[in-house]
C-alpha cells in the first residue's frame, strides 16, 4: 500500500552496495510510527522509477501518488535553527515535507554548517521524514478491518473480559470507524485498554463515532495529564529525532514534526 520511486539520479539511495540508505530509514519510520500508534502499519515499496524527473521522487498509497518532490543529488540538506552564527554557502530550497527553507550544501561543508548552527540532513532522512508525514495524514486510510482484529486481540492479551465485553457490544465496523475517527486527529491507538473502556462505558448510549471517538480523547486527555504530572521531566520541546546538530526544532509526539534518519 506504500511506496516511494525515485527517479535515476536517486537511485544510489536504493543501492545495498552504497548500504541502502532509504530502505533502512523508511523501515525506521514504519517501526517508529508503528510503535508510537499502537498499529501495524503496511511495508514501504521501494524501486526507481526512470519515467519521472532524475531527480524527483513520488510517496505513493495504493498505487496513487500522494506526494513529490525534488532532491539535489550527493548534496546535504542544512535547515537554519532559530540562532545561526553566520552565513553559508549553497543553493537554496525548501524542504519537501513542511515548507521551511533550507540551503543545499556539499558533504564537505558540513562541519562548518554544524558550527554556524544548522541542522544537517541526508536525502534518504529528506525522504523519510516527508514520508512519516504522509502516512501521518493518511493513517485512516491505512487502517483497516484487519488492523481493527489484531487491536482487539493484543486487548484480548491485556483484558480478555474487556475485549468479549466490548465485542458484544459493537461490531468490527463501529469500531472501524471510531478508530479511524482518532487517528484522523493522530490520537494513538497504543493505549488500547483505557480506549476500549470509554467505548464500553459510552456505547450504550450513542455508536455515533464522532461522539464515541470525543469520549475516548477525553479519557486519554486525562490520563496524559496525570503522567505528566508525574513526571515534570517529560519532553514537551521540540527537537530532531534524526540529523546531525543540536539545536531542537521538531516535536517529539505523535503527529509532530520530526526528522528521520542520520545525515550523510
Amino acid at each position: 500500500m506504500l511506496g516511494i520511486t525515485p527517479g535515476y539520479k536517486l537511485v544510489g539511495l536504493l543501492d545495498p552496495a552504497q548500504g541502502a540508505a532509504l530502505q533502512k530509514r523508511a523501515n525506521g519510520v514504519r517501526q517508529s510510527l508503528s510503535e508510537n500508534f499502537g498499529l501495524l502499519l503496511p511495508p514501504v515499496g521501494l524501486r526507481d522509477d526512470l519515467s519521472q524527473p532524475a531527480t524527483q521522487y513520488s510517496i505513493l498509497l495504493s498505487g496513487s501518488v500522494v506526494a513529490q518532490a525534488n532532491l539535489q543529488p550527493g548534496m546535504l540538506m542544512a535547515i537554519p535553527s532559530p540562532t545561526v552564527y553566520g552565513e553559508l554557502d549553497g543553493t537554496p530550497g525548501i524542504d519537501p515535507a513542511y515548507n521551511m527553507p533550507v540551503i543545499w550544501i556539499r558533504p564537505e561543508h558540513k562541519a562548518q554548517a554544524l558550527g554556524l548552527g544548522y541542522q544537517v540532513v541526508d536525502g534518504a532522512s529528506v525522504i523519510a521524514t516527508h514520508l512519516s508525514k504522509v502516512i501521518r495524514e493518511h493513517l485512516p486510510e491505512l487502517f483497516r478491518h484487519d488492523d481493527v482484529a489484531a487491536l482487539l486481540a493484543r486487548l484480548t492479551t491485556l483484558s480478555p473480559k474487556l475485549a468479549a465485553a466490548l465485542e458484544k457490544a459493537m461490531t468490527h465496523s463501529q469500531l472501524l470507524k471510531v478508530f479511524r475517527v482518532l487517528l484522523t486527529e493522530n490520537i494513538s491507538l497504543k493505549d488500547i485498554v483505557p480506549i476500549a473502556s470509554t467505548l464500553l462505558e459510552n456505547s450504550e448510549t450513542t455508536k455515533d463515532p464522532i461522539l464515541l471517538a470525543a469520549e475516548v480523547r477525553c479519557t486519554l486527555r486525562r490520563a496524559n495529564r496525570h503522567r505528566a504530572d508525574r513526571n515534570q521531566t517529560g519532553a514537551q520541546g521540540v527537537q530532531f529525532v534524526g540529523g546531525t546538530g543540536k539545536h531542537a526544532v521538531g516535536r517529539t509526539q505523535p503527529g509532530a514534526t520530526t526528522w528521520q534518519g542520520n545525515s550523510g
